[in-house]
């Protein structure tokens, strides 16, 4: 059996100053909704009657 062959990919990425300020603020944005989502799914009282129990 052989090794399977990767080939030399060499990425170019540039990306400017502004760029990266953007990308910063949109991932500090999107964790600050996922840890508010997070905390108001939280706050949602639980209930113990299953859809299955609430027709018996």
């Amino acid at each position: 059996m052989s090794q399977a062959t990767i080939p030399d990919i060499t990425p170019a990425i540039f990306i400017t100053i502004d760029q990266t300020v953007s990308l910063m603020l949109a991932s500090i944005a999107i964790e600050e909704l996922a840890l508010a989502q997070e905390n108001v799914v939280s706050m949602i009282p639980s209930t113990s009657t299953s859809l299955s129990n609430q027709y018996d």
